[in-house]
């Protein structure tokens, strides 16, 4: 029996010959296969999604995954429902912030994390106006501490007015009332864990 040899094709990218089951398959191609061998066409799909997933809007929907994806969590292990109106714009918006809320550090665009101020095992929302940015370091120090409680431990002054200010603005209420609740809370975690 006689072996016919296998056909071969130039791939469009690395411009080197190859067989044709280098290829991927394409009915729209003549020959059944795309232009690019698949070790070209990898190349440029690992290319192009590294620079797809560093664009805002895709960080901001992949930020936003975690955050609901840790709300089902949390719904599971408390045996609660929580409040979920979040979307994507709302996390591009916290995303966007230059700096740190709580330690002040500049951030380069995309870097900033979620912060859940008011978080879900205390009762904390999924939704914008319990959201602020900051660094993964202040993030993961926070953990489930009240915001007053982190804020006079790790934080100046002026970031704490800061803090209380934005989270008056986006809770539509007043600069006093705010810093109350926020106080109110701080005792309670303090009296819980005294």
């Amino acid at each position: 029996m006689k072996t016919i040899p296998a056909k071969e094709k130039v791939c469009t990218q690395c411009k080197k010959g190859k067989p044709l089951g280098e290829f991927n398959k394409d009915s729209q191609n003549e020959d059944g296969t795309r232009s690019y061998c698949r070790i070209c066409q990898s190349k440029y799909g690992k290319g192009y999604f590294k620079e797809y997933n560093a664009t805002p809007s895709r960080k901001a929907k992949q930020a936003l995954y975690r955050a609901k994806s840790t709300r089902r969590q949390a719904e599971q292990h408390m045996g609660i429902t929580i409040f979920d109106d979040l979307k994507s714009y709302d996390v591009a918006m916290v995303q966007s912030e230059i700096e740190c809320i709580y330690c002040e550090k500049d951030l380069a665009p995309g870097e900033a994390t979620i912060d859940h101020v008011k978080t879900f095992a205390a009762g904390g929302i999924n939704e914008y106006r319990n959201l602020l940015p900051a660094c993964k370091s202040c993030n993961s120090r926070k953990r489930n501490m009240p915001v007053y409680t982190f804020l006079s431990e790790h934080c100046n002054e002026y970031s704490t007015k800061q803090v209380v200010f934005r989270l008056a603005q986006r809770q539509l209420k007043s600069y006093s009332k705010m810093l109350r609740e926020l106080m109110q809370e701080a005792d309670e975690y303090a009296k819980e864990h005294a």
